[in-house]
């Protein structure tokens, strides 16, 4: 009898993990489109999901028109920094500044960049900022 009911449990358990674990890929999902609104509305640049598209496990959470920019996103509540940053900077190779966008529910958009990458990013913002203005 008490192999059934832990059968029972266990199935129970198994099948809430795989609900689970969809409403999270969702979840990153919509924080990976909403990034990509918060980025036009705040650079005026061309930006969408970007893993729908490239689909390798390099290729960035949000694709720009921003050259040497990689963008990592994590919507979540529980954020660990330094594992996030980790990543974009793996994916982000030498070439371009990593980035690691979050946010958490019913908060801002934040975006999180080393301080020694903050003059290279400084430099292709000014760059993309000044080309925005020539066009107005």
């Amino acid at each position: 009898m008490l192999r059934g009911v832990w059968s029972v449990d266990l199935l129970h358990h198994q099948l809430t993990r795989v609900h689970t674990m969809t409403n999270s890929n969702q979840k990153g999902k919509r924080g990976e489109r909403e990034a990509a609104r918060a980025l036009k509305a705040s650079l005026g640049c061309a930006a969408r999901r970007g893993q729908q598209f490239c689909g390798g496990g390099d290729s960035p959470d949000v694709v720009t028109d921003i050259a040497g920019m990689h963008i990592e996103v994590k919507r979540t509540e529980r954020f660990s920094l330094y594992d996030a940053m980790a990543q974009a900077k793996a994916d982000a190779g030498s070439q371009q500044v990593p980035v690691v966008m979050h946010r958490k529910n019913n908060q801002d958009w934040v975006a999180v960049v080393m301080v020694t990458d903050l003059p290279r990013l400084a430099d292709i913002l000014a760059d993309i900022l000044a080309d925005r203005k020539d066009e107005v």
